[in-house]
């Protein structure tokens, strides 16, 4: 996940970044930040969530931290991590749904991920925004 983090440029006025955690629940870890300290600490105390794969409620978790934290005009991406399918249900009409309100979305994944659900999920066009992996290390 860190090197994930470090592909990008963050600052007050320009890129920030969230965490969400999702299992059978979803959960805000960090709030949108310009810091990178603040959430490679956040990552560091936290293990692997533990549970199902609630995908739709992380998702929906990350727009409400869109919607509420993101600047006026800038650009909302969800980059989305999973190592295993939807447990319960489908995410895709969430995801559809941040997407008709201008989300883009990526999603990269690996254990027991699926790549037609990745593409589903993802932004256009779908082969630069879904990616599956053997494993983590694989996802960087």
């Amino acid at each position: 996940v860190y090197d994930i983090l470090h592909q990008f440029t963050f600052a007050e006025d320009g890129a920030k970044a969230a965490v969400v955690e999702f299992a059978d629940t979803a959960s805000m870890l960090t709030g949108l930040t310009s810091s990178t300290f603040s959430i490679e600490s956040v990552l560091a105390v936290r293990g692997s969530a533990s549970g199902g794969t609630a995908i739709d409620l992380g998702l929906l978790e990350a727009k409400d931290i869109l919607d509420s934290e993101g600047r006026a005009g800038a650009s909302k991406v969800v980059v989305l991590l999973t190592d295993g399918e939807q447990s319960t249900g489908s995410p895709l009409p969430t995801a559809t749904m941040l997407k008709g309100a201008g989300i883009e979305i990526f999603a990269a994944g690996f254990g027991t991920a699926l790549l037609a659900t990745l593409q589903a999920m993802v932004s256009d066009p779908v082969s630069t925004h879904a990616f599956l992996g053997t494993s983590l290390i694989d996802v960087r």
